[in-house]
């Protein structure tokens, strides 16, 4: 904790007046307006931001909108939510958000877990085409979100819920390669259902990623079992659910009992399918563990070819529904599926069918108690 709080104070001491440039979002849809959420919700003083640059890299040519004449003071607890701003995005443009920083706190907003660099440069650096990499590291700081504005209410959102396997750990730096961003990808490839969005939330964030967010259609649940799936059923959310993995609950009967619970809770229709991606990714000679060339080496997480194979593994037709497609679908679908059989998994041989899930869920759970009690 010692060294977290050091390796932390470094950090402010040198983003404190000076500019920090951060990639943190390959937008899934495209749009003409965006709105920016700033966070100060940990911090117990005020946050200063002196100017906001953003930048997209188009074709190599840098593309950029700056913010450079606004001062934003935070109040303790505090969110803060941009104007609209006109700013053409193309669907999985990498977004770039610099932002000079004046007075900040030491209990600073951010995420610790980025996946992509950041990088700081002294002074007002915000329109500086190219940031040197002597100051950078893996952290988000302040920014919460970007919202692609719809005035036309043709976007629907599929919020991924879950833990660190769906916040990336184990994916690869800079790579943007979890299986969310899998996910994105491979709905940018289907016309009749480019226009859902993707974004991903921790559990813990429930209310405000869930209940606050605009037009969330459906959510992909992998994380244990709580009473999310009813809330969801209450607020029109189709909720797809994954068992937690058998390499994160073997010697843990805390994890096994939660699996035990989401079998029992999608038994009784808790959920509207099944998205199993925990055998996706085990070793088919033992399901207790990852399969050796999909693991990150730590036994419990994936690394970026388990989750191509877990983005890649969820049934399209799954966010195909008669309200937001035209009759045309099933052959577009058909169409592309042809184009890349290994893109689409059949929902009536995979993942919709139940019943040979459950009765491999028996067996499994089985050997996992037997396991536990061995040890």
């Amino acid at each position: 904790m010692k060294s977290l709080l050091l390796v932390l104070g470094l950090l402010l001491s040198i983003i404190k007046e000076n500019s920090l440039r951060q990639i943190v979002f390959k937008v899934s849809i495209p749009g003409e307006q965006l709105r920016f959420h700033f966070s100060n919700v940990y911090e117990k003083e005020e946050l200063e931001l002196k100017s906001v640059h953003i930048l997209v890299v188009l074709y190599w040519k840098p593309k950029s909108l700056s913010m450079d004449n606004i001062m934003v003071r935070f109040l303790l607890n505090g969110d803060s939510v941009s104007d609209i701003i006109p700013f053409s995005l193309s669907a999985l443009d990498e977004v770039t958000i610099t932002i000079q920083y004046g007075k900040i706190p030491f209990d600073f907003t951010g995420h610790t877990s980025s996946r992509t660099y950041s990088f700081v440069e002294l002074g007002n650096a915000v329109s500086k085409e190219t940031f040197r990499s002597i100051h950078k590291f893996l952290h988000w700081f302040t920014i919460a979100a970007i919202d692609v504005v719809d005035n036309e209410k043709k976007t629907e959102a599929i919020l991924c819920y879950g833990d660190l396997i769906t916040d990336g750990r184990g994916s690869t730096n800079d790579k943007q390669n979890r299986w969310p961003d899998v996910l994105s990808e491979r709905l940018q490839n289907h016309p009749a259902i480019r226009h859902l969005a993707i974004f991903k939330s921790s559990y813990w964030r429930y209310q405000k990623d869930v209940t606050e967010q605009v037009n969330v259609k459906y959510m992909i649940v992998l994380y244990g079992v709580n009473d999310i799936s009813l809330q969801n059923r209450e607020r029109g959310i189709i909720t797809y659910g994954s068992p937690i993995f058998f390499s994160n609950l073997k010697a843990t009967r805390v994890g096994l009992k939660k699996r035990i619970a989401f079998k029992e809770m999608a038994n009784e229709g808790g959920y509207d399918a099944i998205i199993d991606f925990s055998s996706v990714v085990a070793d088919p000679n033992d399901r207790m563990v990852l399969k050796a060339d999909l693991s990150d080496g730590d036994g419990l997480h994936p690394n970026y070819l388990g989750y191509a194979a877990m983005g890649n593994s969820i049934d399209l037709r799954l966010f195909i529904n008669d309200e937001n497609v035209d009759e045309n679908v099933d052959e577009n679908v058909d169409e592309n599926e042809d184009e890349n059989e290994e893109d689409l998994i059949h929902s009536d041989e995979e993942n919709i069918e139940n019943d040979e899930f459950f009765d491999s869920e028996v067996t499994a759970i089985n050997e996992a108690e037997d396991s536990i009690d061995d040890e």
